[in-house]
């Protein structure tokens, strides 16, 4: 077999793979869907590096989290920074109230979590306001044995298009906010009304 007719039959199978990947993705999504959930999105404010080039603590994060419908429950821009740090957004709430509003808006819900929660309830655990979030609902996001299963690689498997020069899978955009993330879900899961995919969820280079 040529070079060539060898990746087109290598492009084949990891099309098939994929396939039976989609198909299990779908039963995912759907047994998420069916229970109490979050649905948790998650954006960072960075602060500026320090003179010697240093990253610095972010200054804030915005979290959002709607529920197994698509509800958006809460959308809050908490401070992430010591009061003596500047530049945070004005708009910023303070740590212990944005600490209060996460933790209710994820209270007996399983997450399912697209961006760094971690890192802010890192900080406000630091600035002394931990938000208690039970472990045991957490979705599982790390490196199976075959696929990657964070939500983000979950999405790109469920795309599925493949790079036709390297035979690896394109990163699709982010869906940008809680809703958008629910609306991914339900297309995995074939959830009514879902729809086609559209161009702000179409793959991207």
């Amino acid at each position: 077999m040529c070079a060539a007719c060898r990746h087109v039959a290598r492009l084949a199978e990891k099309h098939e793979a994929l396939r039976v990947r989609r198909a299990e993705l779908a039963g995912w999504a759907g047994a998420l869907l069916s229970e109490r959930l979050a649905v948790v999105w998650v954006e960072l404010t960075a602060a500026p590096l320090t003179g010697s080039g240093r990253a610095r603590p972010p200054l804030a994060g915005r979290v959002q989290v709607a529920d197994e419908t698509g509800l958006v429950l809460e959308d809050v821009l908490v401070r992430l920074a010591g009061p003596r740090t500047g530049g945070a957004p004005a708009d910023a709430v303070s740590a212990g109230e944005g600490a209060g509003r996460i933790a209710r808006a994820l209270q007996g819900r399983r997450r399912l979590v697209w961006g760094p929660l971690g890192e802010v309830t890192a900080r406000l655990a630091v600035l002394g306001h931990p938000a208690d979030l039970d472990r045991a609902l957490a979705v599982p996001s790390g490196h199976g044995i075959l696929w990657p299963d964070d939500v983000a690689s979950r999405y790109a498997q469920w795309c599925g298009e493949l790079d036709p020069a390297t035979g690896k899978l394109r990163t699709p955009w982010p869906p940008g906010s809680a809703d958008r993330l629910w609306y991914v879900l339900a297309q995995m899961a074939g959830t009514d009304g879902a729809g086609a995919v559209d161009e702000a969820a179409q793959p991207g280079g």
